[in-house]
């Protein structure tokens, strides 16, 4: 399987899709990866589920190191910045425990390995729904990269939406019915499809 892709030029429906890889996501307890190109949609759809699931938004930048996404992330969960990393990391870990919210991640794309690696660790930790979106496949690349992300792929919804795509262009109504698509990707995570 795959993450799940939305483009919104093939399939108009992307917000339901966006919607339901998200509720996926707390179902059976796993991160999402997604890939919606259109910036503005992706950008209003990660705001809103956001704000309707009480969770945290951060937009990605192209950090250098561990620290500074470290900081970033300090910064919008509301924990005090220290000059260590280790300290810092744990804090994060101690704020997600005192108060578990979801955390979305804008161009996520821009992560260098040791965020992914941080943001594996903090979901093994304490279990947030986590939400990674970018605009670019290259995001897929990074998430099933075993050598940059290690294990990262095990713990993520991994969905194959292009497959279902095609299968909707063969049938002529079919592109209309998003819960068929997502009803065919929940088929594949159940086990029938590759991990």
């Amino acid at each position: 399987m795959q993450p799940l892709y939305l483009d919104p030029l093939k399939f108009p429906t992307a917000g339901a899709h966006f919607a339901e890889a998200i509720k996926t996501g707390v179902i059976i307890h796993s991160m999402v990866v997604i890939v919606l190109a259109d910036d503005a949609e992706r950008a209003r759809l990660l705001h809103e589920h956001a704000t309707n699931r009480g969770g945290t938004l951060l937009k990605c930048d192209r950090w250098r190191t561990d620290k500074q996404f470290l900081n970033a992330l300090a910064g919008v969960l509301g924990v005090r910045e220290t000059r260590i990393t280790y300290d810092m990391f744990h804090r994060i870990i101690d704020a997600l425990n005192d108060d578990p919210r979801p955390l979305f991640f804008d161009h996520a794309e821009r992560l260098r390995p040791g965020a992914f690696s941080r943001l594996r660790s903090i979901y093994d930790q304490v279990g947030v729904l986590i939400v990674m979106a970018g605009g670019t496949p290259k995001l897929i690349d990074k998430t099933d990269d075993r050598e940059q992300g290690g294990q990262f792929f095990s713990r993520r919804i991994r969905r194959d939406i292009d497959a279902a795509m095609e299968a909707d262009r063969e049938t002529p109504d079919a592109a209309d019915d998003s819960a068929g698509v997502i009803g065919r990707i929940g088929r594949d995570q159940d086990g029938g499809g590759e991990n």
